[in-house]
């Protein structure tokens, strides 16, 4: 049995913590936050102690393990006490705030053997792995372009993510997962073009990136999460091959929380022949991804997936169209 502790006891957190008890190899021993309510909220759903840092979690329980679910500027101190304490390391993204923080985090948890794994979750969404598994397969043929859209309303939920020494702008927390997801798929971008609404502290929340692949492919990330006050949360995928188009559309009230709810359509348009749903195995892609890094953890091997390494690419990625929508010029990653 894996035990956690959860750090954080906001939405991530609690969804993070709904995985866990869903799975039959993982206990949560503590809840970590500074609100006393949160954490005694999750605690009461949950079970486990609460504690009101990371350091008396720790001190007090015999964990193997902490997943940390903060705003991005208190990632690195977090991961640096878990590491010190020898405890693996499940971290929601985006990893850092810049290259040479997550640069540090590798080498914490790196020179110590721990797995770490960064919680990019797009690489779990069932939907998602049914358009790749098309792709792989060579069903779509040599795919041309691909677009993804990630559009949010402001998140009043939790307003330190509009604030920009904290979290960096929506590219870093909307547009990071579908550049991870086309990077799976495609590999390093060589060129990266970007344009959009800056915002108090130089950073974007409305955010179009032209990024060129390997082989040719060119793909578009929207991001925003200043959309109107109602506006529903929005992400959707297309690739377009010489022999068919893949499109996944997903519309939910609100924020995730109300995932189960959404709206949402999978559809392969072969360029011969009639249009088709793709079977996939529907499952919670959070769920899955905290069951495999509980499963990384328990059998002592790192994730293959959603590493630093892969995290950092994204990161190098999103920073750089960051500074492409700054310069008005397309910038080589």
């Amino acid at each position: 049995m894996v035990k956690m502790i959860v750090v954080g006891c906001g939405f991530m957190g609690a969804t993070h913590a709904a995985g866990y008890a869903a799975c039959k190899h993982s206990e949560i021993v503590g809840f970590v936050d500074i609100v006393p309510k949160a954490r005694k909220r999750l605690v009461g759903k949950f079970g486990g102690r609460a504690y009101r840092s990371l350091e008396q979690a720790l001190a007090s329980e015999k964990a193997d393990a902490v997943d940390i679910c903060l705003p991005t500027d208190l990632n690195f101190e977090h991961v640096r006490l878990a590491a010190r304490a020898g405890k693996h390391i499940m971290l929601e993204k985006p990893i850092a705030l810049d290259l040479a923080t997550a640069d540090a985090m590798i080498r914490e948890t790196k020179k110590r053997k721990l797995v770490f794994m960064v919680g990019h979750v797009i690489r779990f969404w069932p939907e998602y792995l049914a358009i790749k598994k098309l792709k792989d397969s060579g069903k779509l043929g040599e795919v041309v372009t691909a677009e993804a859209v990630r559009l949010c309303e402001s998140p009043v939920w939790s307003p330190w993510f509009l604030e920009a020494k904290r979290a960096g702008g929506g590219i870093l927390n909307l547009g990071i997962h579908d550049i991870d997801f086309l990077n799976w798929v495609f590999g390093k971008p060589k060129t990266v073009y970007a344009a959009g609404e800056k915002v108090r502290g130089g950073v974007y929340h409305d955010l179009e990136t032209l990024l060129r692949y390997p082989k040719g492919v060119a793909a578009s990330v929207k991001t925003c999460m200043t959309m109107p006050k109602g506006s529903p949360f929005t992400m959707m995928l297309r690739m377009r091959g010489t022999k068919g188009t893949a499109e996944f559309i997903l519309r939910a009230g609100g924020n995730l929380e109300t995932r189960g709810g959404a709206q949402t359509e999978l559809m392969f348009y072969p360029e011969r022949g009639k249009p088709t749903t793709p079977k996939f195995k529907r499952a919670d892609a959070y769920q899955e991804e905290v069951a495999y890094f509980v499963d990384c953890v328990k059998r002592g091997r790192q994730p293959k997936i959603a590493t630093g390494a892969d995290a950092r690419l994204a990161l190098k990625v999103a920073l750089t169209a960051a500074e492409s929508a700054k310069t008005g010029k397309p910038w080589n990653v």
